[in-house]
This record gives structure tokens, sequence and C-alpha cells, in this order.
């Protein structure tokens, strides 16, 4: 296979070769120019095209983006798998990262390109990173035998419609039956108070207008959810509005929002994204947006959520996917897995390898202080009750 890493010239090039490939690959929707396209559009950083050609026709492409990290007055050359190093930038939450490759030829083309980069010229990187890789994909990074370190770990969760489906399970009643008893009778008891506000309603957005109309329509309440927890929440990243709403005006059935009512008032929002995969389609929650009221009893979150899976489950999907993300309700209207990984993998060089002996030296000293600070507390006589200490 030949390898060929090369700053990215035009986007406008690119994406008929990118849309050719994506025909033949089953890369999800991350992979797609759907998401590729508006976000290297909008990307700050340099951005290098690596591209793997086989048997004259191209079966790789991927986009690193470039940037240069001071650390302990160290400069650090980074590329970024899809993405720009920035934070701001990379909070758009790419997920099921990699490169894009032709069906059969994953191994293949993941092999070479990696090695195509460990050969680039010396001063393009000293560290390659990336986030929302599923544990397949980040095994790749670690079969390069270069030093490797795990940014983080998330955890996901999904529904597993296929596996409802070869149950029997058809509809709502089945799928809340599949459900642990206490978020059953939530839904269930939330279901019936709507009810008695007028006839429950699902709509389906897909269409530009209507989907930027609905976005907008989430942006109150997912905003009043997340800021009250001290948190910018999505449209308090500007980057990922202009992303999103490019996204958006140029869907074509890759993109949904579905609004929730009862009685003519709606009270739930959730976008997600649709994907093609060899096993079945895929719905992919991205975000939401919830109007809570006084009542407690009214989830609706979990309500929208369920009605949602029950309209995936009818309509074929092989799984309704929450993504990343370490929430309890994901797990409780759903299974565990796959967890997604973000990590850097760095040249051998002897700075960096003083950096992270420094790394390590200092977690160990920190999980040192923990433990002892956990036998000093132990040691303690009990004087509080264990009602305090649940509220600590």
């Amino acid at each position: 296979m030949r390898v060929r890493l090369e700053a990215l010239a035009s986007l406008e090039a690119l994406a008929p070769l990118w849309r050719d490939l994506e025909g033949r690959a089953g890369g999800g929707f991350f992979l797609s120019w759907s998401w590729i396209g508006p976000w290297a559009a909008l990307a700050s950083a340099p951005l290098w095209l690596l591209r793997v050609e086989h048997e004259g026709r191209v079966v790789g492409l991927s986009l690193w983006g470039a940037c240069v990290e001071r650390r302990r007055g160290m400069k650090v050359r980074r590329l970024a798998l899809h993405g720009s190093g920035a934070e701001e930038e990379d909070a758009v939450g790419i997920e099921y990262n990699g490169i894009l490759a032709e069906a059969g030829l994953e191994a293949e083309v993941w092999a070479a390109g990696l090695q195509g980069l460990i050969e680039a010229r010396a001063p393009l990187w000293d560290e390659l990173t990336a986030s929302g890789l599923a544990p397949e994909q980040a095994a790749r990074f670690g079969a390069l035998g270069l030093p490797l370190r795990r940014l983080s770990e998330t955890r996901a969760a999904h529904v597993d419609l296929a596996a409802l489906r070869a149950e029997g399970v058809q509809d709502l009643g089945g799928y809340l039956g599949a459900l642990g008893k206490s978020t059953r009778e939530q839904i269930r008891r939330s279901l019936k108070l709507y009810a008695a506000q007028g006839p429950l309603a699902l709509e389906a957005a897909r269409e530009p207008a209507e989907l930027l109309a609905f976005w907008e329509e989430m942006r109150p309440h997912h905003q009043a959810r997340w800021e009250s927890r001290g948190e910018p929440g999505a449209f308090g990243r500007p980057f990922l509005v202009r992303m999103q709403e490019r996204l958006l005006s140029a869907a074509s059935g890759e993109a949904e929002i579905l609004r929730v009512s009862a009685g003519g008032v709606s009270f739930g929002w959730i976008y997600n994204f649709l994907e093609e995969r060899p096993e079945g389609r895929r719905a992919l929650f991205y975000m939401g947006g919830f109007a809570y009221a006084g009542d407690q009893r009214l989830k609706p979150g979990l309500v929208a959520h369920a009605l949602a899976a029950e309209r995936y489950l009818r309509q074929g999907f092989a799984a309704y996917d929450f993504m990343a993300g370490d929430y309890r309700y994901k797990r409780n209207l759903g299974m565990e897995g796959p967890e997604m990984v973000a990590l850097a993998v760095r040249r051998r060089r002897l700075l960096l390898e003083m950096e992270e002996a420094a790394r390590k030296g200092y977690a160990a000293f920190r999980s040192a202080r923990a433990a002892m600070a956990s036998r000093k507390t132990a040691s303690v006589p009990e004087t509080v009750s264990s009602q305090e200490k649940r509220s600590a």
C-alpha cells in the first residue's frame, strides 16, 4: 500500500474523494463527510491529510490537526486525529473515531497509515493524540510499539434493539418490561401524568429548516440544565454551535431531532445521528433538552428516551446508542458498552521520556498521599451519623 501525508490543500477537492470512499467503507456517522466536512471547514488548526492507496484506488483517509503545546518549558508538536488540539474545538465530542477505511481492508489500512505517520519527517510531530476511540481502534495504536498513555476512559451505554426484537419485543410496553423495576415504574408513572395533560406525541425533524427550528427550541432547556450545574452547556460553546448549525443546514437524512409533547406542550428534544453499519442501522444520541416541571414525578428525559427507543425498535434499528458519558440514566435505559478512549502516542525522545517519568512519579506521590489520608480517616472514632456521611 502507498501512503501519502500532505498538508490539506482544498476541502472542496477532498469532499468527493471522501464521499466515494465512504460508500465503500463501514466507518459510521462520525467518519462521514456529514461530520468531517463541517468540522474541517471551521477547525483553526492546520490539517494534514493521510491518504492510503491500493491498486490504483484510495482505500484510507484521515485528517490530523497540527498544533504546538508548551509543557513544562518544552515545545511538543502534536497531530490530533480529527481534532485540532484546542479544548474548545474538540469539545464537539467525536466518537467512534478512526481512519476511514475500505471495508475488508481495515487492518491493512490502519497498519500502513500509522506506519506512514511514524516515517513522516521528524519535525512534523512528537505526539499523536486521538479521542473518541472504541477499544478495538485504541488497540491499533498500542500495536505501534511506541510509548502510549491513556488520557481518559469514558463508559458508554446502548439499547440493543436487535436483541430485544429477537426476544419478541415489539413496542414500548415490551421495552419497559426489559428495564429494572425502579426505572420502569418511574417511566410508567410519568407517562400517565403526561397523558393526563393531553395526548402524547413524538415528532421527528429531518429537513434542514425544521431541524434548525427544533434546535432553537431545545436551546433554553438544554442550557438551563447544564448551567444549573455550573457547566457551559453545548450552546455555551461557540465552535460547537457553528459546526452543528452548518451540519444541520446541509442534513439529508443523517440527523434527526425528536420532539415529545403532551397536550400540545413540548417537554423533550433529542438530537440523534443516524448511521448505517454492517450490523444494521444505529441511532446515536448526541444531545438533548428537557423541560423539567415542579412535579418531581415527571421524568421528561426518561420518557423521551423511552419513546425514542420504541421508535427505533419499530423502524428496525439494531441499536439506540447513548454514546459516551457515565450517567446512571443511560445504564438504566440500556446496557453498558463500549467504552470510549482518548490516548496519546509519543516518539522516543529524551525530554518526552523525562516528562513521562515526572508525571508517573507525581501520580504515585498523590496516590500514596491519598492512601495515607484514607488510613488516618479510618482510625478516627465514629462520631457522625450515616445520614451526615451520605450528605457530605
